[in-house]
């Protein structure tokens, strides 16, 4: 039996003060029932009687993307850390009302699954369909606040909460092909991104195990060592390459440019 049970209406404020105390002031919250990710990607997989899922984003500062990569990527850690932290209060806080939540990691540790490198859930998916923006071709979220450069963090709930959407249909990708054009290694097309191209998984792997990382990749039976060596490797590699975000019109501009 839940404790400290309020209207929805008294929820939804609660909500918003937290965040906003927190420094967010880019959040949504999309019903499990609606969510539209497969088996295995549904927030329902990681809390069956989850109810709402909670996304929230943190603004990138466009300086952050001309720093050195060591500096940079130090930052953008830093902002990974603020999200988790910013996740686990409202985990305290609505378990605290008596609903079992999760905290949805924002980008460690991440699952490797036919050929591609993904969380647990697509933050940035259940934001489009939240409302909050929508996917460029770049594979990122385009927002109408801070364009590109937001990093998601999110917490999944049994508690039913509701934000309403914006009135305004959020910015859609223009379908320039900037980001295609500016990615020095091809790893970028129409269809997605080809990790194994991407200047920012090359980075990280030493240049003799490149090969086997390569093969292993491809292969279903070598998920589970590709996955082990992705996250042991990710906490410490650098952001070398940005370029698919800068060149995007929305980078500085923002969704309603």
């Amino acid at each position: 039996m839940h404790s400290g049970s309020s209207p929805l209406q008294k929820s939804r404020k609660s909500l918003e003060h937290l965040l906003h105390t927190e420094g967010v002031d880019l959040y949504a919250t999309l019903a499990a029932a609606e969510c539209s990710a497969p088996e295995g990607y549904h927030p329902r997989n990681l809390l069956p009687s989850a109810k709402t899922v909670i996304i929230f984003g943190l603004e990138i500062p466009t300086e952050t993307f001309s720093l050195a990569s060591r500096e940079k990527t130090g930052r953008l850690h830093r902002v990974i850390g603020r999200l988790d932290e910013i996740a686990f209060l409202l985990v305290k806080a609505l378990e605290d009302e008596g609903y079992r939540s999760i905290a949805v990691p924002s980008f460690f540790p991440v699952r490797v699954r036919d050929r591609r490198i993904m969380g647990y859930l697509s933050l940035k998916h259940l934001a489009a369909e939240a409302g909050m923006g929508s996917i460029g071709r770049n594979t990122l979220l385009i927002t109408s606040r801070s364009g590109n450069r937001v990093a998601l963090g999110a917490v999944v709930t049994e508690k039913e909460l509701h934000v309403e959407r914006p009135a305004v249909s959020p910015p859609r990708c223009r379908r320039c092909n900037r980001c295609i054009k500016a990615c020095p290694t091809g790893a970028l097309n129409e269809e997605g991104v080809d990790v194994l191209r991407c200047r920012n998984v090359t980075h990280a792997i030493p240049a003799p195990v490149r090969p086997l990382f390569g093969v292993l990749f491809e292969s279903r039976a070598g998920a589970p060592l590709t996955e082990w060596l992705v996250n042991r490797m990710a906490r410490d590699a650098e952001m070398v390459c940005s370029r698919c975000l800068t060149a995007c019109p929305y980078f500085r501009e923002g969704g309603g440019g």
